[in-house]
C-alpha cells in the first residue's frame, strides 16, 4: 500500500485522523528519496520497531523491493511488514506512522525518511510510558465515536 510521506493518515479507516501522518509507505511504482542512513538512527528505529507492535494484521507484506520479511538479529529473527510503528513528532501535533518494514527500507534500501520523523525517532524517550498502540487505539476510537 502506497501512501506519500506526510500523507494523512487513513489506512484502513473510512477517513483521515487529524494530526496523523504516514512515512515510509512505499512501492516500487513510486520513487523515493534514498541516503545511506545514520547507525544511530538505525540503532533507534530498530529499537522502536522492536518495542511494540501497532495496528497488527493478519497477513504480512514482504518487502516489494527484495521480498525479505525479517531481521536477522544476534539473538535471532525479527518478523516485519504485519505491524505499523507509531512515533510522536517532535511537536505535539503530529504523530508519525510508518510500517514496521521501515527500518528494513532505510537499512537495505538506502530510503531517506523526512527530517522531521527521523528528528522524533532521535529524540524519542525510551525510559517513556508513550505506547503507539494506546495513542492509535485512542484516536481511532475517536474518529469512530464522531460518527456516532
Amino acid at each position: 500500500m502506497y501512501f506519500p510521506d506526510n500523507a494523512s493518515y487513513s489506512y484502513g479507516l473510512p477517513r483521515s485522523l487529524p494530526g496523523v501522518e504516514c512515512i515510509g509507505w512505499l512501492e516500487p511504482s513510486h520513487e523515493f528519496r534514498k541516503k545511506k542512513q545514520d547507525d544511530l538512527f538505525l540503532r533507534k528505529l530498530l529499537k522502536l520497531t522492536r518495542r511494540e507492535s501497532v495496528n497488527k494484521m493478519r497477513g504480512i507484506h514482504h518487502c516489494p523491493f527484495c521480498g525479505d520479511l525479517e531481521i536477522r538479529l544476534e539473538e535471532g529473527r525479527f518478523l516485519l511488514g504485519h505491524a505499523e510503528l507509531w512515533v510522536p513528532g517532535n511537536r505535539r501535533d503530529v504523530l508519525f506512522v510508518a510500517p514496521n518494514l521501515i527500518y528494513h527500507y532505510c537499512d537495505k534500501h538506502d530510503y531517506e525518511p523526512p527530517r522531521e520523523f527521523v528528528e522524533a525517532v532521535l529524540a524519542f524517550d525510551f525510559d517513556s510510558e508513550w505506547s503507539g498502540v494506546v495513542e492509535a487505539d485512542k484516536r481511532i476510537d475517536a474518529l469512530y465515536a464522531e460518527d456516532e
